[in-house]
């Protein structure tokens, strides 16, 4: 009965996410086989085969010194997806590992088994699974699906889940986020508190962002002369990249060009007078931060800002300036957005 649950939790696996594109899993093999290391190679061999990888057994490289670059070379030359190598003898672990040759960055993802599965081998093959086909689907090699959410029938804990934002490739992803912004210069204007939206779409790798801020509040700039309020609107088109993908805060980094338009109006005491004045300028922002998962599509973004307006705009009262804003200026933000 055991053996048939397995089958069918593996049947129905397969016919939700689909096949995967021709691929092949390099899995590296060793002079000395344990019986563990025997059982696992086996296991991870099946579950490959059974998702539609092609699998090769390699001899594993001699000098562990070069280890890295002789996978690396492996890699590239049988444009292998990804190799496997199992670690360890009483207690197994696997070590995966990518080579993307668009980004020339060859990485490493280590596995290590559930402490309470049942079949330490079968939970392994599992998640080294799960992990390669995270990879595939970020490099755009595989085509977005619905995720299995049924619990492994082999293990007392579900599969390791998949990277919180759509994978690259297939067809666009939108997402929709919502939340505030906090701009201030870095001479002599206030921080505004401001309202900020963002409409994402996710193609290629990376994310392609619009992003608006306004209607916010406004600092006010005082002296001995008068003083004058600021107020400031941005919109940015930009791209972003997630530096640690499979990190549970994504962080990642943004560069993106736009335009802020800025409003002062003036207040000057008698006899002096004052007037406002509106001035449109060319904005290039700089960003990092995480946005880490919540629950479902939901997920949360708070980034860093750096912004440089061309041309900046300065206050002055009389012949005198008292400050500038976008000489830079700075800014946070924190959004609630969700995958639609």
């Amino acid at each position: 009965m055991k053996r048939r649950v397995q089958f069918a939790a593996l049947v129905l696996a397969v016919l939700w996410t689909g096949q995967l594109p021709a691929a092949t899993v390099a899995i590296l093999d060793t002079a000395s086989h344990s019986a563990a290391f025997s059982e696992a190679v086996f296991r991870l061999k099946g579950e490959l085969l059974a998702v539609g990888l092609e699998v090769e057994i390699e001899p594993r490289p001699t000098a562990a010194a070069n280890l890295r670059t002789a996978l690396q070379t492996l890699s590239r030359e049988r444009q292998l997806v990804a190799i496997v190598d199992v670690v360890g003898e009483a207690s197994i672990a696997l070590e995966i590992w990518f080579f993307q040759p668009s980004l020339q960055r060859f990485e490493s993802v280590r596995v290590e088994p559930d402490p309470g599965a049942a079949s330490t081998s079968a939970n392994l093959a599992i998640r080294a699974v799960e992990v390669i086909r995270s990879n595939l689907a970020e490099r755009g090699l595989l085509s977005p699906k619905p995720a299995l959410d049924t619990p492994d029938p082999r293990s007392d804990s579900a599969p390791s889940p998949s990277p919180p934002h759509p994978p690259a490739g297939g067809h666009p992803w939108l997402a929709l986020e919502g939340g505030a912004g906090l701009l201030a210069s870095w001479q002599g204007v206030g921080a505004a508190f401001m309202p900020l939206v963002r409409v994402d779409w996710a193609v290629g790798g990376a994310l392609v962002q619009v992003t608006a801020a306004g209607f916010g509040t406004r600092p006010t700039i005082e002296s001995e002369a008068g003083s004058a309020e600021v107020a400031q609107f941005y919109g940015v088109l930009g791209v972003r990249h997630c530096i640690l993908c499979n990190s549970s805060l994504q962080p990642f980094a943004g560069v993106g060009l736009g335009l802020m338009q800025t409003s002062i109006e003036g207040n000057a005491d008698a006899p002096l007078s004052a007037h406002g004045v509106s001035q449109t300028s060319f904005l290039m922002e700089g960003s990092l931060g995480v946005a880490p998962h919540l629950a479902g599509p939901c997920f949360l973004t708070f980034a860093a800002h750096v912004q440089l307006a061309v041309p900046y705009v300065a206050v002055h009262f009389a012949d005198r300036m008292v400050a500038t804003t976008g000489r830079p200026n700075g800014a946070l933000s924190l959004t609630l957005g969700a995958w639609l």
